[in-house]
């Protein structure tokens, strides 16, 4: 009598679902943080508050990361007064633009 294999298909398919599923879910994790790596430098949080006093505009830097000079733009004002490194409790008195 030859023997009988009919629940033999039915497991060697789920394993081979499973194992895919594996396969798959191992290589999107693998690649996943190399994609996000792709998006760029992320932007400096901090906490600026603008003042107009008199004639003159003020910058304060209330808190969060230092900034640097060259990464940043100011318009409506003469840039001349901001420092290198513009740090957590710095007040910068800029003329606006004439």
């Amino acid at each position: 009598m030859p023997p009988n294999n009919n629940g033999l298909a039915p497991v060697v398919g789920v394993i081979l679902l499973v194992s895919i599923t594996v396969l798959i879910a191992v290589l999107f994790f693998a690649f996943t943080p190399t994609l996000t790596g792709q998006l760029g430098e992320t932007p400096p949080t901090t906490n600026l508050e603008v003042e107009k006093n008199d004639d003159n505009i003020i910058i304060v830097h209330n808190g969060g990361e230092t900034l640097d000079r060259d990464k940043i733009e100011v318009k409506g004002a003469n840039p001349e007064n901001i420092p290198d490194k513009i740090q957590p409790g710095d007040r910068i008195q800029l003329e606006p633009e004439q």
